[in-house]
């Protein structure tokens, strides 16, 4: 349990790592619209998810 959650957190750094480089690299509008397909996909995601 304690390796899992070493995993999550190794991901998480590393995540923000890579998020912080791509916010410095695009304006604000293009994240902004990059933020919103995400939530979309998400959101169909979660929607077309089969429940028990």
């Amino acid at each position: 349990m304690v390796a899992l959650r070493r995993g999550f957190s190794a991901l998480g750094i590393l995540g923000a790592l890579a998020d912080s480089s791509l916010g410095k690299a695009m304006d604000g509008d293009g994240l902004i619209i990059l933020f919103g397909i995400l939530m979309v996909v998400v959101g169909a995601l979660i929607l077309t998810r089969s429940r028990p």
